[in-house]
């Protein structure tokens, strides 16, 4: 069966406002970017999103659409088949998105897995590296967390709680590019690529699927 498409404009990328579309290496941009008084100069300047807005994106996100599916009692996540998501958004909006993601749980119950190099990365789990173009991140979430005392010592449950006080978080994959290995790049760019009416759009690799304004 065909996984199920739901489109959000929640998981949309950070909105630049007027510099949408303009070359970062433009004198428009630039410009932009030394002076703090560009809506002031110009009454049409709209400014880029704030870092909070894109946060408050970010929980109504996983408020809506991922963190129902973890509140399940553990009885049931022992009975039924574990279930693979995949959010598909921007690098600059995925970066937010983790770190409210991670807020959710105990710092002591999330974890580099086996298969990432454990030397390569040792900055806080919070700045993870930016994403590639189709890089992604694979997240595994377990009842109940996978926590080891004698290495990760207790945890400290003197502030407060996070929501998921008994799930584990556990980090497979950071940035993979993996299934681009032995991918040809076309020279130019995809951009710059005729149009071929024998290729498939993405939509045709999923049933049809719901955008949020179908969703009671």
């Amino acid at each position: 069966m065909s996984p199920a498409l739901i489109s959000t404009p929640a998981l949309r990328e950070k909105d630049f406002g007027s510099l949408e579309l303009v070359q970062w290496s433009s004198k428009q941009a630039q410009s932009a970017f030394a002076s703090k008084s560009t809506s002031q100069e110009n009454p049409d300047y709209r400014p880029e999103e704030e870092h909070t807005v894109m946060e408050s994106r970010a929980e109504t996100f996983l408020a809506h659409y991922l963190l129902p599916l973890l509140k399940t009692e553990p009885e049931q996540d022992i009975i039924r088949a574990p279930e693979s998501i995949a959010i598909v958004s921007h690098g600059i909006f995925l970066s937010v998105l983790w770190r409210s993601l991670l807020s959710k749980f105990y710092p002591e119950t999330v974890r580099l897995g086996h298969e990432v190099e454990h030397t390569a990365y040792d900055k806080p789990l919070a700045r993870l590296p930016s994403w590639s173009n189709t890089g992604f991140l694979q997240l595994t979430i377990s009842y109940p967390a996978e926590h080891d005392e004698r290495t990760m010592g207790p945890i400290d449950t003197s502030g407060p709680s996070p929501l998921f006080p008994d799930r584990g978080l556990t980090i497979s994959a950071i940035n993979s590019k993996e299934h681009l290995n032995n991918l040809k790049r076309t020279r130019g760019g995809v951009g710059s690529a005729p149009f071929d009416t024998r290729q498939k759009n993405l939509e045709a690799f999923f049933k049809r699927g719901r955008h949020e304004n179908d969703l009671a």
